[in-house]
């Protein structure tokens, strides 16, 4: 792969603000930098350091501000080209022949992280070496190239690992700058804390200890007639209901978690896995990185979970298999066992957050590939008449915030991130989801009435938040001691700082007053929500400036009942709420129809079925 150069054909014009670089020029790529001098080139303002903003160096601003419709051609390309490879190797470590298409309900979640923040990360080094083709970047040598444990880790280490940041931006600069030279872990000052560097975690237990306690626990029910429940969010007393006077046993799927450390990452086994699928450019790197990137779930531990996974599909198969995650890698291998050989169980994935059906939190959308590897989607509402979808009442919205006694302006934040997927569409003119800009908006008497919620995937750090809390000190920080739900039930009004949340339709489905600040530049996937947002923006209640918003939130706060209920408002709320947050006073007989429907679907083809694979 060494020597491929992307042609870059959909990287926007970049006219640099300074002068450009001597051939040579070194370009330190995140917070990781050599050993010595800090490089005098900093690619964006993620190499920064708090207390050492920038030590003389200048940073090149090579944010990705153009349309998303090529990047998704070109993503979708190396997503393809990936399964087909990953195929390959999954079935070389589990000894099986199963085609990419019977794979990617194992793969897809981490594929489609990996392969959209790859990409972003190839374009903004792209457009950097192109504006300054003499910049030389600061690369990791492949021999110290790490791969998390599993796809959680997989998602907090891109976000906030200089460590693995690196190593994303070096695959890059194998193709972009084959001629950089690489340098060892040890000539690189590491960050303090940094997740990729912090050893392996969890609990270690005997086997045996292990294998009693998942005895103890309800395992997956199995045989004709059987319903399978993976999480989708289901109230307990709903979930209770359901399986009343059904006619069907109901079970949640129970497997036991890891019951000893992980095996390790193995350099030897990375390097000896061959790339056969073609490709060039971003896909070939990708393909490249692809073998130490991938998280040892998938490779090192696979064996492990497959057998697993065979020791319960030994005790049979279910009719139907439904939920929103699919967590664990025995889970999904069992699933997929599941669904080998005649009389298949049928899989309904169920929507578990709001974004499905608005937006994409990758360039791959998770909708698409679920709609795919299922034999049913269940949306929230949406995608009546389209192929494999069933719109049904939300589980996640048939419990939800209550009318409280309080008075607070709640701001709900989105994830404060320290990498690229933060900025996927910044611009000029400035985010209008900046915290700092909304705040000050404000009306002075209004602000010892804001109560601001962190994201939990920061943890309730509002220490993340330090530059704006110090110049509003009147503001309540949310520290996480309650739910979110009873914060919004004590609020007066909520503003949402981040499009296509959980929370917005949360607040929708529950009548709570809601204001969304949306900078318009993140496309909704599904035509309707282009038109729900369009509309909902006329009517007032998503914004795409901050400032207007925080106008608008200090009116609709002296009345908020007044402002929520006005007409064209209201019409604009109830849309929303019937295509992406529906629910339903009979909806857990709606879902027990549902069910009923999919295992006579199922069972028509199970009598006769046995046991076994």
């Amino acid at each position: 792969m060494d020597g491929v150069v992307m042609a870059e054909p959909h990287a926007p014009p970049h006219t640099p603000a300074a002068p450009r670089a001597a051939a040579g020029t070194l370009l330190q790529l995140t917070r990781m930098r050599p050993r010595g001098a800090r490089p005098p080139v900093l690619l964006g303002g993620w190499c920064r350091d708090e207390a050492d903003p920038a030590d003389g160096a200048r940073v090149l601003d090579a944010y990705f501000d153009a349309g998303l419709q090529e990047p998704r051609a070109e993503v979708a390309r190396a997503y393809a080209a990936g399964l087909r490879q990953l195929a390959v190797w999954l079935n070389g470590v589990t000894r099986l022949d199963r085609a990419p298409e019977e794979w990617e309900f194992v793969v897809y979640r981490f594929l489609t992280y990996l392969v959209s923040e790859a990409y972003f990360r190839h374009l903004y080094l792209a457009r950097a070496l192109r504006a300054e083709p003499g910049l030389v970047p600061v690369a990791l040598d492949p021999a110290d190239y790490l791969a998390p444990p599993g796809e959680a880790e997989l998602a907090s280490w891109y976000e906030s690992s200089d460590y693995f940041n690196l190593q994303l931006f070096s695959q890059a600069a194998r193709v972009l700058a084959p001629g950089a030279p690489v340098q060892r872990r040890s000539a690189f000052d590491a960050v303090a804390g940094d997740p990729a560097l912090a050893g392996s975690r969890g609990p270690v237990m005997e086997v045996r200890t292990a294998l009693r306690q998942w005895i103890r626990r309800p395992r997956p029910a199995v045989g004709p007639g059987a319903v399978v429940l993976f999480p989708a969010h289901f109230p307990p007393a709903a979930l209770a209901a359901l399986g009343e006077g059904s006619g069907y046993r109901l079970a949640p799927a129970s497997f036991p978690r890891s019951w000893r450390r992980p095996a390790p990452y193995d350099p030897a086994l990375r390097a000896g896995l061959r790339v056969t699928e073609p490709g060039e450019g971003f896909v070939r790197g990708f393909l490249d990185a692809l073998r130490f990137n991938t998280p040892c779930d998938f490779l090192e531990e696979l064996p492990r979970h497959r057998a697993l996974a065979d020791r319960v599909a030994r005790r049979g198969r279910p009719d139907l298999v439904a939920g929103g995650f699919f967590r664990g890698v025995p889970e999904r291998l069992w699933i997929q066992s599941c669904r080998q050989g005649p009389a298949p169980t049928r899989l309904a994935i169920v929507q578990h957050g709001g974004n499905y059906g608005e937006s994409a939190d990758t360039l791959v959308a998770w909708t698409e590939v679920e709609r795919r590897v299922s034999d049913t989607f269940v949306s929230w509402g949406w995608g009546d008449g389209e192929a494999k979808v069933t719109p049904m009442p939300a589980p996640r919205l048939m419990s939800g915030p209550r009318d409280g006694a309080g008075d607070a302006l709640l701001i709900v934040s989105g994830m404060v991130r320290e990498y690229p997927a933060a900025d996927r569409f910044r611009g000029a003119p400035p985010p209008a989801l900046g915290q700092e800009r909304f705040l000050a908006a404000l009306p002075a008497e209004l602000l010892p009435r804001v109560r601001f919620r962190a994201h939990p995937r920061d943890g309730g750090t509002v220490e993340q938040q330090a530059p704006w809390r110090h110049r509003f000190p009147r503001v309540s920080l949310d520290r996480g001691e309650r739910g979110v739900h009873q914060e919004i039930a004590d609020a007066r009004l909520v503003v949402v700082n981040y499009p296509f949340s959980t929370t917005f339709p949360e607040c929708v489905a529950a009548d709570r007053p809601v204001l969304v600040i949306s900078d318009g530049r993140a496309p909704a996937a599904h035509p309707r929500a282009r038109e729900a947002y369009a509309r909902l923006h006329e009517a007032g209640v998503v914004f795409h400036d901050a400032e207007e918003a925080a106008r608008a939130a200090a009116e609709a706060y002296q009345d908020v009942q007044a402002w929520w209920n006005e007409p064209a408002r209201r019409a604009a709320v109830l849309a929303y709420r019937r295509d992406f947050a529906r629910t339903a006073d009979d909806a857990v007989e709606q879902w027990r129809g549902f069910l009923r429907t999919q295992v006579s679907t199922a069972s028509g083809g199970s009598a006769g079925r046995k046991k076994g694979r």
